[in-house]
């Protein structure tokens, strides 16, 4: 599992109108462990120890998320490493306010345009991270934890 470190925070520096904008370091990165839920035709699948990580991206106002070797249901026969990447990181209430739409996911070296991720919002505070999102027309949720 890769090692945890602190994103860090600092003042964009440009002089756009968007003032809670932050820029978050290039390549520095948080990693989460938690609980992943995928609602599949009215059945709600909940996967423990899921590990999420958040990666700041070139230009520090976006992050890309990673989510580690899911499996959305039970009968999908292998799990998957899913990039989210352009996800906004917004300032707020001390911590980040995440969101985007209509972001094209990677997994397995190519992009899966029928799973473009809608409606994504959550946020990352006090070493915990939530996020809401559709993956296509699947929607899940994650609660995670700063892992150590």
């Amino acid at each position: 599992m890769a090692l945890a470190m602190g994103l860090s925070f600092t003042s964009c520096g440009d002089d756009n109108d968007d003032k809670d904008t932050i820029c978050i370091n290039p390549g520095s990165t948080q990693v989460y462990s938690g609980t992943m839920t995928v609602t599949y035709e009215g059945e709600n699948y909940a996967t423990d120890n899921t590990i999420v990580s958040m990666t700041g991206e070139e230009g520090g106002k976006t992050v890309k998320l990673l989510f580690n070797k899911v499996k959305f249901v039970p009968q999908m026969p292998v799990s998957l490493d899913i990039v989210v990447p352009g996800v906004k990181a917004v300032a707020e209430n001390g911590g980040l306010s995440l969101s985007g739409d209509g972001i094209v996911p990677l997994a397995m070296n190519r992009t899966f345009e029928m799973y473009s991720v809608k409606g994504l919002s959550g946020t990352v505070k006090d070493g915990k991270m939530t996020l809401s999102l559709s993956f296509g027309s699947f929607p899940v949720t994650y609660k995670g934890t700063l892992a150590e």
